[in-house]
């Protein structure tokens, strides 16, 4: 398997001074499988050094620029000038506490690849690659795995270590849907799910974000709520059903592992895939608290919004993105609804505000085809219907949601004076806006409605 020839120069250069330093690198992890498997988009590659301490290993990156050192107890070091690797020397580690940093280690000098790999999760992510001689090094069966299309672990004892590598399984199964979870896998997987609330928020929004970029989500989710894993607002999903006639695939969690699945195949039309696939995770979100017990679920876009904005800025801290994901909730019934009432072009005006700034309308408008295929049933005619709707919209009016016609200082002039229902005075006389009326009219309805 060759290295060197598919990077720059500096790369062979920096693995050199390794060498001339008395070390030797090895490249390992996913880079190494993806590699094997003839999967592209692994950019991130992993270097297992040995015969190095820290210093030493400091010093040498150094001499190619700005190094920055990740973690001054596992002594991960980065280079500036290659920022897609990452340089760790080589261990071995014994947990001593429930944090993910509870370990004390020991740095390996001679080529102990085997003890070396125990603390990696996978067996098919413990190969490593010679980038001199491209020989395969295979300690754990990692290649016969591969073979096999087998997601093993490595080591019990040292897998159940960090309750992440629960996530881990899920997201290696989302990638690679043709594997299969070997049993003993599993089930220890199963037994450290009360492990979970160990994890910070930070590593689990990393795992389901790369869980929901992968190729086939559905597969990751379906075996945590297998095991019992899910957090509980997406394990209600599946307690939650819902009409047959509109739902024959069951509850609300079926509905979105197809929805999820149908999004993962455009996301990279998206604006921001990211957000849009979390977006489809949580579409429904507002389902359980309003379903009925016929299966309907009156206003779940609108309890879901807030529902949605808190799961995410709880779980991620961004606030850009959790309005995002939030909104793309709030708003993911209405065109298609407003697509099978006619062509009227007061709902898309209405999202577009609503919108503004924040979420591109094409981002909802796929969301709402992929929640709308996503279903046992798949009715073609609603989608050229909806098809057609946002068409004429676009070319109508745009994807920038109308100016206001009235503005506060308009207010101000009609001699009102400022205050806290100048908003609402304002959104009021917008949304008539949208309906046809113009500034005159406008400024009649607001002098009519309310006193100054």
């Amino acid at each position: 398997m060759e290295f060197f020839s598919h990077f720059s120069p500096i790369v062979k250069a920096v693995f050199d001074a390794i060498k001339h330093s008395g070390g030797d690198a090895y490249i390992v992890g996913g880079y190494v499988r993806d590699e094997w498997l003839k999967l592209k988009g692994n950019k991130d590659i992993d270097v297992e050094v040995y015969g190095l301490e820290p210093q030493h290993l400091h010093i040498t990156l150094k001499k190619f620029g700005d190094t920055q050192q990740i973690g001054r107890s596992f002594s991960v070091f980065k280079l500036a000038c290659l920022p897609n690797f990452d340089f760790a020397l080589a261990r071995k580690e014994k947990k001593t506490g429930d944090g993910h940093r509870d370990f004390v280690m020991e740095y390996l000098t001679d080529k102990n690849f085997k003890e070396a790999c125990k603390r990696r999760d996978l067996t098919i992510n413990s190969i490593l690659l010679d980038p001199y001689s491209g020989e395969l090094i295979d300690p754990n069966g990692g290649i016969q795995d591969l073979e096999n299309k087998i997601i093993r672990l490595i080591d019990e004892n040292t897998f159940k270590e960090d309750p992440l590598r629960v996530l881990r399984v899920a997201r290696m199964q989302a990638k690679l849907p043709e594997f299969h979870i070997d049993p003993q896998t599993k089930q220890v997987c199963k037994e450290m799910t009360g492990q979970l609330i160990h994890l910070s928020k930070e590593r689990i929004f990393q795992e389901y974000s790369k869980l929901l970029l992968s190729t086939q989500p559905s597969l990751g989710l379906s075996f945590l709520y297998e095991i019992n894993a899910l957090p509980k607002p997406l394990y209600l999903l599946a307690k939650t059903m819902q009409r047959a006639d509109f739902h024959p695939e069951g509850n609300v969690f079926n509905h979105t592992l197809l929805v999820v699945d149908l999004a993962a195949l455009c996301k990279d039309k998206a604006v921001d895939p990211l957000g849009f696939m979390w977006s489809a995770l949580l579409h429904d979100i507002g389902k359980p608290a309003v379903t009925t017990d016929q299966g309907k679920a009156p206003n779940h876009d609108l309890i879901g919004e807030p529902l949605a904005y808190k799961f995410m800025y709880d779980l991620s801290g961004n606030k850009r993105l959790s309005t995002y994901v939030s909104l793309m909730v709030r708003c993911h019934m209405v065109l298609m609804n407003a697509s099978r009432q006619g062509m009227k072009p007061y709902p898309y005006l209405k999202v577009l505000k609503r919108l503004e700034g924040r979420v591109s309308i094409d981002d909802l408008a796929l969301l709402c085809k992929c929640d709308k295929m996503g279903r046992a049933r798949i009715d073609c005619q609603s989608i050229e219907n909806f098809n057609a709707y946002i068409d004429k919209m676009k070319k109508n009016y745009g994807m920038i949601a109308l100016p206001p016609l009235v503005s506060g200082q308009d207010l101000k002039d009609l001699g009102y004076l400022p205050n806290p229902a100048f908003s609402k005075i304002l959104e009021d006389a917008y949304d008539k806006q949208l309906s046809g009326k113009d500034k005159q009219q406008l400024i009649n309805y607001i002098l009519s409605k309310y006193e100054r």
